[in-house]
């Protein structure tokens, strides 16, 4: 299949094989495996979002975590990763909205990025 454009269908919840810093997609014929890693100053999540033939840099905050993924404040990087993990359908969902409105290298997604009008 030679069209980037991958359309998600579901989320694994049960990601048994995947190590705790990535998170695996279970789509009909292929396996997206997105590499996300806690920021040295833990203030965020970095992934990349393919996107066009490159990758957008992609950091959520870990406010935004906390504020919309029920992350407990203080968490461990373990517990971080796997809210990343179970929320990645709606960060993911997120960034690209954000980056069809305002085209980017790099974007941050802070709590407002997913706040309902």
């Amino acid at each position: 299949m030679n069209n980037p454009i991958v359309i998600l269908h579901r989320v694994c919840k049960n990601p048994v094989h995947a190590p705790p810093d990535r998170v695996v997609l279970c789509l009909p014929m292929e396996t997206v495996d997105v590499k996300a890693q806690v920021l040295a100053n833990r203030c965020g999540v970095a992934f990349g979002l393919a996107r066009q033939n490159n990758t957008v840099e992609c950091v959520i905050t870990i406010a935004a975590l906390e504020t919309h993924f029920w992350l407990e404040p203080g968490a461990s990087e373990s517990r971080i990763l796997k809210t990343f993990r179970d929320g990645y359908g709606r960060i993911r969902a997120a960034a690209e909205r954000n980056l069809l409105a305002h085209p980017a290298a790099h974007l941050e997604l802070a709590p407002n990025d997913f706040a309902h009008p």
